[in-house]
């Protein structure tokens, strides 16, 4: 029993040591833009573009973070909002698109 509450222990431990390191990484992305008002985001190519797009912008946000592991979870971590923002833009316009079709 006292083995288990020993894990349990470290294991909450370890994820409040962690917690302000994704704080830091998740709340600065914010500031990262890319571009979609000369995109098409329902068709396949427009996707394409915005995936390029946000990922040169994760190089440029997160270029200045030391150590390569810094990096690469900024990099994912705005990846993760641009992904979410993008989501949410392309269900916004095929919304529109439906009912811009129901109209007719």
């Amino acid at each position: 029993m006292t083995n288990l509450i020993e894990r349990i222990s470290r294991g909450a431990l370890l994820g409040l040591a962690i917690l302000p390191l994704v704080a830091i990484a998740g709340g600065a992305h914010a500031a990262t833009r890319v571009k979609v008002s000369d995109l098409d985001l329902a068709s396949a190519g427009g996707v394409a573009a915005y995936e390029q797009r946000a990922a040169k912008a994760g190089r440029n946000f997160c270029s200045d973070r030391a150590g390569l592991s810094a990096n690469a979870a900024c990099r994912a971590g705005v990846k993760a909002e641009l992904t979410a923002e993008r989501d949410r833009l392309r269900q916004a316009r095929m919304e529109q698109l439906g009912r811009l079709m129901a109209a007719r």
